[in-house]
Formats: structure tokens, C-alpha cells, sequence
């Protein structure tokens, strides 16, 4: 077993060590029967690939260590057909494998996300979350980082309340109507039956040296539990209704890049310079309207509008894929390499303006299939090691 150093405890100080997600290889997907969903799946598979080889050059040519596996190591199979039982039935749903969730449809998620489920916490990564695509880089997580890693709260299956709204959405993604939601609700509460979830989404905690903000939307006891597993943080509540790292980040001491729809977290930052974001504009892009119709905004391959058979395989086998990436803004979305150089998703030649003012230069290392995943470039990594200690930054 390795143990390297852990030491994150913000967004910005120098980094020095980084995870790097992953997803399946263009072969992966060769017994695809439809030639034309097949070419937009190995296209995507093998430009994402190309992208993230180019994220890990790219970091490391500033001296920043990196870890990833490919899919196979981290115990994913080789091709799709491996997920295909005698009944026609995919990956998660399929009693064929049983380390999938047992009832649904669906083709495993690549564990392309990591920050999705780790956070490091000053001198621990942990864990946060158990969600399938997670699980596979525990061992990995083990060796690389020893003692220093923790997952508590997935191995004993820690439990979080629900709030009302959280519960809510999933139970209308379960697909009950909501003129029964609200029934459904109150009876729950009167039997102390409502649903607990394991864990939390990691993206609800941001670190800003001793401050670390926690997002108040999914559980109402995620504060509790962190004040006491790791008290070397004060936490505050914020409530942005999602991941914090979509709509907010901390670009070095005294300077915050935000979306516009900025809400009361911004009274934590008062005498702060805030970059301002406009909302998502792909509603003005006609071809993305045109996927639209088909997807409820959730995803888009610019130039595939009109390929209906990729959009039917997604549709079908791969919705747990995709997220919303109409409502995302992924210039927010980026990895601080130091309070100066900021890594992000694509050219924006007015916001690199406003960063070269307050003295960042933008690094641009190009996230492709960025509409298709949902996931920026601060959401395919985890930051394990910046230089400095926890400080104090007013917040």
C-alpha cells in the first residue's frame, strides 16, 4: 500500500496532485448493431479519452502528479455485449451482474466524475457518496492514498434526511404524479417512514480554507455529520438547490466567479470582486433546440440533431448518462492550478478579459463532449494535494 500526501483545504492554493476520471474505450462499443449510433458512441469514447490524455499533459507540465485507471482496472468490462443478459436486459437491470442495481435498464455509468462522490478535507479524502460508478475506485483510493483516505459513510452506510424538496424530485423521478406527492408525503412523515439516502453528493461542500460552505438542498443533516467528523472546519449553509461547483467558484482570495442568479451565498463573500456568468444561451442555438424536442434539454452531440438512432439508443439505454446540461453554465466548471492560471472547458474571450484583470490567465484544454456528459473539468477531478496550509480568508 502507498500512502502519498493528502493536503487540500481550497479551490486555488498550488496544486500538486490530481485525480482524473475516465470513461469506456471506443472498442467498447464495436458490437453496437447500429452503424449510426455506434459512430457517435466510439466518437465521443474516443475524443473524450483524447481530451482527458490532454487535461493529464497538461497539468503535469506544470508539475502537478496525476492518477487515473482506464475502465478494465477499475473493473468494468470489455465490451457492451458483457452487459447483455439472455433476456435483453442491460447492465443495471440484468440479474447477470449483480453488482449493478437489480431493475433497471440502463448501461453502467463510466466513472468519468469522481469529484461527484470525494472531497478532500484537509489532510483525508472521503467519500461522500455510493453511487455505482463510485464504488470502483475504492481499492485504487486504498492503495494510493492508505489511511488517508475515508470512506466511512459509504462502508457503514450512513444515513441522511432527506429534505422535503430533495424527496420530492425523487419521488416524481420515480414517477409518481405529483397531485400524489404531497399525500405520499404527509403519510411518510406521520410513520416516520420517509426514505433515507447513504451519503451525499461532495459538490454540496466547498472549501475555503477554515470555512467550508455546505449546501442545505439535499439533506438536512450533512452539516452535522461533517462538524463531526471534521471539525477543523466551520460550515455554513448555503442553498443552491444542486452541486455548489455549478454555480459557483472560488478563483483565489478576495475574487469569485458566480453565476448571475448569484443568491444569498453571496452575502458570505461582501467585499469580494464577483465575475458574473449569464445563464446557459443554448436555447439561442437553433441545432441545439432541434435536439430539444427530442431530450428535454439534457444532452446534445452538435451535428447529431438529426440522427434519431443515437438518440434513441441514449434515450433508451444510456439516460443515466446525461444530466441537464441545458441549465449548466461550464465556465464555472474549472480547476484552479494556482491563485494565477485557471484550466477551463473552452475559449471565452470576455471572460478571459475579466481574469486577466485580477491576474488569473486562462489555460484552454479543450472538454469536447462537455454538452453530452454534463460534467465540467472541476467535476472529472479531485484535487488530493495543494501547497499550504488551512487559512483564514475571511469568509
Amino acid at each position: 500500500m502507498t500512502t502519498n500526501k493528502i493536503n487540500s483545504w481550497t479551490e486555488f492554493q498550488p496544486l500538486k496532485q490530481l485525480v482524473i476520471g475516465t470513461t469506456y474505450p471506443p472498442e467498447f462499443f464495436e458490437d453496437v448493431k447500429n452503424t449510426k449510433a455506434k459512430d457517435c458512441l466510439q466518437q465521443i469514447a474516443g475524443e473524450t479519452l483524447e481530451d482527458l490524455d490532454n487535461l493529464k499533459k497538461t497539468v503535469e507540465e506544470y508539475g502537478v502528479k496525476t492518477y487515473t485507471a482506464t475502465t478494465e482496472e477499475l473493473g468494468y468490462k470489455k465490451s457492451i455485449m458483457d452487459y447483455l443478459d439472455e433476456d435483453g436486459k442491460m447492465g443495471m437491470g440484468s440479474g447477470k451482474h449483480g453488482q449493478h442495481e437489480k431493475g433497471r435498464n440502463q448501461l453502467p455509468v463510466p466513472p468519468l466524475n469522481p469529484r461527484d462522490d470525494f472531497v478532500t478535507m484537509g489532510n483525508q479524502v472521503v467519500m461522500t457518496g455510493s453511487a455505482f460508478e463510485s464504488k470502483p475506485w475504492v481499492p485504487l483510493f486504498e492503495n494510493w492514498f492508505g489511511e488517508n483516505f475515508d470512506w466511512t459513510i459509504v462502508r457503514d452506510k450512513k444515513k441522511f434526511t432527506r429534505t422535503t424538496a430533495n424527496h420530492r424530485n425523487r419521488l416524481g423521478r420515480l414517477g409518481i404524479k405529483e397531485t400524489d406527492i404531497d399525500t405520499l408525503l404527509e403519510l411518510e412523515e406521520q410513520e416516520h417512514t420517509r426514505d433515507r439516502m447513504t451519503g451525499f453528493c461532495a459538490p454540496e461542500l466547498t472549501r475555503v480554507g477554515k470555512t467550508c460552505f455546505c449546501d442545505t438542498q439535499q439533506a438536512v443533516d450533512i452539516a452535522d455529520y461533517m462538524e463531526m467528523a471534521y471539525p477543523q472546519f466551520n460550515y455554513k449553509g448555503v442553498f443552491i438547490g444542486g452541486h455548489n461547483d455549478a454555480v459557483f467558484s472560488v478563483l483565489k482570495p478576495g475574487v469569485l466567479l458566480t453565476t448571475e442568479d448569484i443568491g444569498h451565498y453571496a452575502e458570505s463573500f461582501p467585499n469580494w470582486d464577483k465575475i458574473y456568468l449569464p445563464e446557459s444561451n443554448l436555447n439561442q442555438v437553433r441545432p441545439f433546440l432541434e435536439i430539444k424536442r427530442q431530450n428535454e434539454g439534457k444532452w446534445w452531440m452538435p451535428g447529431e440533431e438529426d440522427n434519431t438512432e443515437f438518440t434513441d439508443f441514449v434515450e433508451t439505454w444510456l439516460d443515466d448518462w446525461v444530466g441537464f446540461v441545458e441549465e449548466t453554465v461550464f465556465d464555472v466548471n474549472l480547476i484552479m492550478l494556482d491563485e494565477n492560471k485557471a484550466i477551463v472547458n473552452a475559449e471565452n474571450k470576455e471572460l478571459e478579459k475579466k481574469f486577466n484583470e485580477h491576474g488569473i490567465d486562462m489555460i484552454h484544454v479543450p472538454n469536447r463532449h462537455r454538452h453530452f456528459w454534463d460534467a465540467g473539468w472541476h467535476c472529472i477531478t479531485l484535487d488530493v494535494e495543494r501547497e499550504g496550509s488551512q487559512e483564514d480568508y475571511g469568509v
